[in-house]
């Protein structure tokens, strides 16, 4: 096998020079929105400097035009205006595309663009069409190595799934929508359930799984890349480009080289009772080891409740078994009890059962359910309303689809053994504590889509630097309307909560670290943030901001996609932005990307910990592919936000619960 390294999916776009001459003037929103409906040969950009706000503009298709008076002259430069000279090139990009009768358009809320491929036909199966696609984005990166910008391309291979026929023509099909996902003008759209639903309905779920085996496997997305650069070679001498600009070349990203190399973050150890540690498989060190937290159960009796409609009686009782013997065998938990109880009646059987029970009994309950139950709307769902009642008694719940006890595993039957220790209070194991020389808090602040699709933002947790809960409870949901002052209000609390509980004295120093799910503005998390800390100024506070993305079109190949990239890979794009790849096929890397406008701006130290935190998931024994400061806050907002449309919902009782992972 041909050896080629580690490859990340972008070309440096090469120029014969760094700096152009360009017409600016002051920006309107009136006057912008003018001189694009009058001026269709020029491109107008809007440039925000730190000391003006300007209008940037240059011929994007040949015209014979003239620009305002009020344009002047400028020379822009790679190394002072990236930003504009990035734009430059990728107008350029698009109006080919455009020019050549391609169908291109821009992702919502991205600077990623996506390009119909029109000359390879779209995969059809039946109903359900994938058409291929390119997407591409043009970056502005800056080398630690030579300190210098570096303009770059990357491309990626993308397919959109679409329904060729209507709702009414797949009905004809004897395939029923009714539960079907939709958008906002309630027609159905091809998301993962409606394909998984249609495909297995039609008898085309293998043919289909075998089609994307194929063409999403990382050696076929490599040899795109590969050609890729032979066709955009192509295409560099046919860019309209302003002041006699050409791209002289597209020069692959191989590493190392002279503007970029990778590093790997090694993974945390495990530590388990009384602080011991082994290499191995975690589910079997548990077990001869013994959870971190074993002196918490140790005498005490579990009491846990199942609920089942009686056609599943059988299999549950199979189920609860090898449940029981998990528990025994892997955390130690010796004086387990079930009490099951069946019905005949569901959905509505949950509620019925659970309002004739005192449920202070419990520890625990377990719900067997038919995947279907779920997908109904909250104030029908017995999944929503039998979680609601059951945390309104303080009793965490845990759902076990029908689906999984008929075809059970072992890596299931241990995951779900883990997340029912995790829900009673217990933790399996806990990782490495770096010594610190300021004690250090990590918040991270959760969002979610409402029924109504608008995004709702769920003020969740803080973890201390080894990822151990800090202040557990859940603040109030809020949207973007009350969200700065929400936001200042929440930080003031747990803020004040932390250093209570840390014992941290006035004076004394305190770095907080806060992982966003989007990036910090200057208007909502940069004002919440600065507030905030305004009423802690006896304290010596240091602040850093971390936006952790998934959301870019940025990808990792080892040996030209027949090998997978190590987990802890790192590759820094920037002064404050990192690729961080956490092994797995096909997975995209998460990008940490450090606000400049913080204090805080060690982007190794922020990955490495991200890193770590990938490590403390109580959902799986196998370490996640996202830290716990994004999936738990962003659980917990969904999950309230849901439950928040029951009227008998009183969401002040997870108050109560900071101490059991109650929503994974």
């Amino acid at each position: 096998m041909h050896k080629k390294g580690l490859a990340v999916n972008f070309f440096e776009i090469l120029l014969n020079k760094n700096e152009i001459k360009l017409c600016r003037t002051a920006y309107s929103k009136e006057t912008i929105d003018e001189y694009r409906e009058s001026m269709p040969g020029y491109f107008f950009y809007r440039y925000a400097a730190a000391d003006a706000d300007w209008i940037y503009s240059w011929q994007h298709r040949p015209t014979d035009a003239a620009l305002p008076s009020e344009f002047t002259p400028v020379v822009v430069t790679v190394a002072e205006n990236a930003l504009v000279f990035a734009k430059v090139i990728e107008e350029a990009i698009v109006q080919f595309f455009k020019s050549n009768g391609y169908e291109i358009f821009k992702q919502k809320y991205s600077s990623i663009w996506e390009v119909r491929l029109r000359k390879e036909g779209a995969a059809s199966f039946g109903a359900l069409q994938l058409q291929p696609k390119l997407a591409f984005c043009v970056h502005t990166l800056y080398s630690k190595h030579t300190l210098s910008q570096v303009l770059t391309l990357s491309i990626q291979k993308k397919y959109r799934p679409r329904f060729t026929v209507s709702e009414s023509q797949l009905n004809e099909q004897n395939i029923d929508t009714r539960g079907w996902t939709r958008n906002g003008e309630g027609v159905i759209v091809a998301s993962s359930h409606n394909r998984r639903i249609y495909l297995e309905g039609t008898n085309r779920a293998e043919d289909y799984a075998k089609y994307l085996e194929n063409v999403l496997s990382e050696e076929e997305e490599y040899a795109y890349l590969e050609s890729s650069q032979t066709r955009f070679e192509q295409v560099r001498t046919k860019l309209c480009l302003p002041d006699k600009l050409e791209v002289t070349g597209f020069l692959p990203a191989n590493l190392p080289n002279a503007k970029f190399e990778a590093t790997e973050i090694r993974k945390p150890r495990y530590y388990y009772h009384n602080e011991r540690t082994k290499i191995g498989y975690y589910d079997k060190v548990v077990s001869e080891l013994r959870p971190y937290s074993y002196d918490l159960f140790r005498g005490k009796t579990v009491n846990g409740l199942v609920l089942t409609p009686s056609e599943h009686e059988g299999i549950v009782g199979e189920y609860i078994f090898k449940l029981e013997r998990k528990l025994k065998q892997i955390f130690h938990l010796q004086n387990v009890n079930f009490d099951t109880h069946t019905f005949d009646d569901p959905p509505d059987g949950y509620v019925r059962v659970l309002q004739e029970l005192d449920l202070q009994r419990y520890d625990l309950a377990l719900m067997t359910m038919a995947e279907a139950y779920k997908q109904l709307p909250v104030e029908e769902s017995p999944y929503h309303r039998a979680k609601a009642k059951l945390l309104n008694q303080r009793v965490p719940s845990q759902d076990i689809l029908v689906k999984n006890l008929r075809h059970s595993t072992r890596p299931i039957e241990n995951n779900i053994a883990l997340s029912v220790y995790s829900k009673l209070g217990g933790t399996a194991w806990t990782i490495e504590k770096a010594d610190k020389d300021i004690p250090e808090l990590v918040i991270r602040i959760g969002s979610t889509i409402d029924a109504n699709g608008t995004r709702i933002i769920g003020f969740a947790n803080v973890f201390d630097h080894n990822g151990a809960y800090i202040v557990g409870d859940c603040s109030q949901l809020s949207t973007k309307q009350n969200y700065a002052n929400n936001l200042e209000n929440y930080l003031v609390k747990v803020i004040k909560q932390a250093i209570e509980t840390k014992g941290i004295a006035p004076r004394q120093r305190l770095r907080l670290l806060f992982h966003l799910f989007k990036g910090p503005s200057k208007k909502y998390e940069l004002t919440a943030i600065r507030n905030a800390l305004k009423r802690f100024s006896s304290y010596s506070i240091q602040y850093g901001i971390a936006h952790l993305s998934y959301n870019h079109n940025l990808k990792m190949y080892l040996d030209g996609g027949e090998a997978r990239p190590n987990r802890g890979t790192f590759v820094q794009i920037s002064t404050l932005q990192g690729l961080l790849h956490l092994g797995g096929s096909g997975e995209t890397p998460l990008l940490v990307r450090l606000d400049k406008r913080a204090d805080y701006k060690d982007l190794y130290a922020t990955t490495k910990q991200v890193l770590f935190f990938c490590h403390l998931s109580y959902r799986g024994f196998k370490p996640a592919s996202k830290p716990v400061t994004i999936t738990y806050p962003n659980l917990m907002a969904k999950m309230v936000s849901e439950l928040r449309q029951l009227s008998d919902w009183d969401p002040d009782i997870l108050n109560t619960l900071g101490d059991k992972l109650w929503f994974i």
